[in-house]
């Protein structure tokens, strides 16, 4: 007899389930009690709102994290930076700029010149 359960197995899917149906509403109940003792009505007229990040609870494996940013990054979705302050890296000089594969580009777009291998000479 084979036994069968609709609870998940993976680390990353109990999280999800633990954010569902617990957290997500203590920490909404929270932030509004939070909002309304500390936002003024100009705060709240302006839009400002208290909330929680709670992404950090659900992040992937190392593995799974790498090839998301991989993806983002190679697309220009994301910047280095970006992906650097996700996994509370220091910002590095020229992170900012979004970047992307050269096979993404339109032709029209590339260099006349390609770059030789090893450098210029």
């Amino acid at each position: 007899t084979s036994k069968t359960t609709s609870w998940p197995t993976g680390v990353e899917q109990q999280g999800l389930i633990l954010q569902k149906f617990t957290l997500r509403r203590r920490l909404k109940r929270i932030e509004q009690a939070l909002e309304q003792q500390l936002l003024t009505p100009q705060d709240r007229a302006a839009g400002v709102t208290i909330e929680f990040s709670i992404e950090g609870l659900l992040r992937a494996d190392s593995a799974g994290r790498s090839a998301f940013y991989r993806e983002m990054t190679s697309i220009g979705a994301m910047t280095i930076n970006e992906v650097r302050g996700l996994e509370n890296l220091p910002r590095v000089e020229g992170g900012d700029v979004p970047r992307m594969q050269m096979q993404n580009v339109p032709i029209t777009a590339t260099p006349d010149e390609k770059p030789l291998i090893g450098g210029p000479k």
